[in-house]
């Protein structure tokens, strides 16, 4: 071997034994000889072994150091896959010095991204940024950089479930439905069916998608949609579907788009491939079609996600040139691991690939069958007195795949005079005043009739559905927002109720075209509210911190906080003003007065 060879993608640094010569030779010498290019003589290069590799057992070694191309990895549950994905991609950027931004690394939550980001910036420092995210947060990334190929501005508005939501609600009243007619979840559920096909994406993106505006069909459900698809036009908005299609569509009719993408990313990771869809499988695909890259995770016995389109036939015929199978589990007891072995074993699409302990024995799985749920939830509180002859009862936790399977299980507790507390909570972003802030910010940005509808009567302002629909009349006509046709209306002793919103929104505008922080402007946006609005936005931030600490900062009781800081509540600006400090919010002075007022 020559190390003259031309500079590749892999490329390690190694030292000539016999002059001490520094220089770098492809990854593949590792282990083999050179050629010194100085003194000319020809050297063993000494295997390297990495710390990024310390703690690994030899399958995910093999797994982390697997040469390019398709990779497969087999993880089953426990056998630390995530540690498996972290440490190669480690091993990438600081074993083969391939830049952090040319690999990308895909998973199916937040969570999970967030805990690989985390993992990653531990091993090798904050100053790596690389590309970890959904499959949806990398599609909201390549299209607010390309989407105005598509005649889309940038901005986008990205629809959550609510936003969904309300949007159906006012299709409905605009076609006298009612969710008698068609539940939202129903029709929710018809528009993903109807995306499943990208080709709608070319109508919507089309600069004369006026038909959309029609419906499809002279059919109520083809209607909504049709009427869906066009609201989505007017005030660009995507939906979680959109984020996949519209990058499929762009990236098929833009080879300059695609091609930029194929180049950029030379290394791809996926993680829980066993659970992807015909769209997901397509994008992953496609993007390493230039490199052929593709390094797959997954399990085929953990596959939950059919009825949303997954498929595991992608992971098992996935055209692996090295599959790596990985069966040490650090997590389970023998015991658990027999029983789950010998279920999988009958799965029909199967890689047998059978989990082997490292933990101590354990205590035997007990399986109950119960023929209706009085004897489920009598047996559940039965086994729970007899482990409290042994253990209090704040050691034992019961797990229900959903909230409402509960109520039984609660009423068994009950009887037999069981101490419980049911831990449920809202996500963060669906809390009511997080989503009113949230709006309030996404007016900041512009025109976003969503948001508008649901804070323009936030705090109350007069504005009742008679005055909404002839906002929505004038907005129609002229062919604008409707916070434009509000501004327009101002003057009408009908709107005039709503001057202090529209220079609220004017004024947050003005602060975030000059840059100011969102932090800061989301500051300035809930100083301008009334007592009882910031009330609720504290309310729900003193609960997170915890309002036995808040309690203790500010002097309070936690019963008077309680009280103070409930929805719809009206406190003492002097409490307000005593929770902010706690939190670390300041407020000016026309707060001040306007809290005051209510007070």
């Amino acid at each position: 071997m020559s190390a003259s060879v031309p500079d590749t993608v892999r490329q390690m640094k190694t030292e000539c034994t016999f002059c001490g010569r520094h220089f770098e030779v492809p990854v593949e010498y590792n282990g083999g000889t050179a050629d010194c290019t100085s003194c000319g003589k020809t050297f063993v290069i000494a295997p390297r072994a990495s710390h990024l590799l310390d703690g690994l057992n030899p399958e995910q070694i093999d797994a982390v150091t697997a040469p390019e191309g398709y990779v497969r990895v087999i993880a089953g549950a426990g056998t630390g896959k995530t540690r498996v994905l972290t440490r190669r991609l480690a091993y990438l950027i600081e074993e083969l010095h391939i830049p952090a931004d040319e690999i990308l690394s895909v998973t199916f939550t937040n969570k999970a991204a967030r805990e690989m980001d985390y993992r990653i910036r531990r091993l090798l420092g904050d100053s790596v940024r690389s590309r970890v995210s959904t499959f949806h947060g990398f599609c909201n990334t390549v299209l607010r950089e390309d989407i105005h190929h598509l005649f889309y501005p940038n901005s986008f508005t990205i629809m959550d479930e609510e936003d969904q939501k309300l949007l159906l609600r006012e299709i409905y009243a605009e076609m006298g439905l009612s969710s008698r007619d068609f539940s939202y979840k129903e029709v929710k559920s018809a528009i993903s069916l109807f995306k499943k096909d990208t080709g709608y994406v070319a109508a919507v993106v089309s600069p004369d998608a006026s038909a959309l505006r029609q419906g499809l069909s002279g059919e109520p459900m083809p209607r909504i949609i049709g009427a869906y698809l066009w609201k989505q036009r007017k005030n660009y908005f995507l939906d979680y579907d959109d984020l996949i299609n519209f990058t499929l569509y762009l990236f098929a009719t833009d080879a300059g788009v695609c091609g930029k993408w194929q180049d950029r990313l030379r290394y791809i990771q996926v993680d829980e491939f066993q659970d992807v869809n015909a769209s997901q499988y397509e994008l992953v695909t496609l993007l390493s079609g230039k490199h052929g890259n593709l390094f797959v995770v997954g399990d085929p016995d953990q596959t939950i996600y059919e009825w949303r389109g997954a498929s595991v036939r992608f992971f098992l015929d996935f055209p692996a040139e090295k599959t790596v199978l990985l069966h040490r589990n650090y997590r389970s007891t023998p015991e658990i691991l027999n029983t789950s072995n010998n279920l999988i074993s009958h799965n029909k699409w199967h890689i047998e690939n059978p989990l082997d302990a490292l933990k101590k024995r354990g205590v035997t799985p007990v399986f109950f069958s119960a023929d209706w749920e009085h004897s489920e939830s009598d047996w559940i509180s039965r086994r729970l007195q007899e482990q409290h002859a042994k253990r209090p009862y704040s050691d034992c936790a019961i797990l229900c795949r959903s909230l409402f399977l509960t109520r039984k299980i609660e009423e068994a507790l009950v009887r037999k005079s069981i101490p419980y507390h049911i831990y449920n909570g809202t996500d963060f972003y669906k809390r009511q005043e997080i989503k009113d802030a949230l709006c309030y910010l996404r007016l900041a940005d512009g025109d976003d009739d969503l948001a508008f509808l649901r804070v323009v009567n936030t705090p109350r302002r007069g504005m009742g559905k008679k005055r909404i629909s002839m906002l929505k009349e004038v907005a129609e006509r002229d062919g604008v927002s409707l916070f434009r046709a509000l501004s327009s209306l101002i003057g009408d002793r009908m709107f005039c109720q709503c001057s202090d919103f529209v220079a609220l929104v004017e004024r947050s505008r003005q602060q975030a075209a000059s840059g100011e922080a969102v932090s800061e402007l989301l500051n300035a946006v809930l100083k301008d509210g009334d007592a009882a609005e910031l009330a609720r936005a504290l309310g729900y931030i003193a609960r997170a911190k915890g309002m036995t600490q808040i309690a203790k900062e500010t002097g309070l009781a936690r019963e008077s906080l309680y009280k103070a800081l409930r929805p719809g509540a009206s406190p003492r600006f002097d409490t307000i003003q005593r929770v902010a400090r706690a939190l670390g919010i300041r407020f000016i002075a026309t707060m001040e007065h306007t809290a005051g007022a209510t007070g």
